[in-house]
């Protein structure tokens, strides 16, 4: 049996010198060589908070690593009863000096006959180097031309976080 016939069989034959290559990829995706020979592509996606039930960010949401280490974050989110979990993604090295950054949706009133009412919640949070933690929640409610803006004490404004998703690890990190 010759050389390349066995190798073939074995499982070990190359074709050609992939010593010279040079593999790139795109946002969110990893490629590296662990062995000789081995190339692996990957999502280079860490999972720095995950809660299935939700956690509200009025208690703060502390993440496996640090969040800065990331150049985006995927938040997973929800206000109120709203059940259908809303994205976000922010850029912690564009956070700016106070490192804030928002969750906001708007919804008419709860009754939906009475659509004079609108609401517009806000939910102002600041990113740590351990988590997230909640620095304001406002709402301004809109009603026959009317528009009253002020602090939201309820649970309605206030974010419910499932998940926190760092993408694109920074070597160094980004604080």
């Amino acid at each position: 049996m010759s050389e390349q016939i066995r190798s073939i069989s074995e499982g070990t034959f190359v074709i050609g010198d992939t010593n010279g290559l040079t593999f790139e990829a795109g946002p969110g995706i990893s490629v590296s060589q662990p062995s000789e020979g081995t190339v692996r592509i990957a999502n280079d996606e860490t999972v720095l908070f995950e809660n299935s039930a939700g956690v509200s960010v009025r208690d703060g949401i502390t993440c496996s690593e640090n969040p800065f280490n990331f150049e985006e974050l995927k938040i997973y989110w929800f206000c109120e009863n709203d059940t259908s979990k809303k994205i976000d993604i922010i850029s912690p090295a564009y956070l700016g000096k106070n490192n804030k950054f928002n969750l906001s949706y708007s919804m008419p009133a709860d009754n939906f006959e009475n659509m004079n009412y609108l609401y517009l919640r806000n939910c102002t949070m600041t990113l740590t180097t351990t988590g997230i933690s909640l620095r304001n929640a406002q709402q301004a409610v809109l009603y026959n031309r009317t528009v009253t803006i002020g602090p939201e004490s309820s649970e309605y404004a206030i974010a419910t976080i499932f998940k926190v998703v760092g993408i694109n690890r920074i070597s160094g990190g980004n604080a």
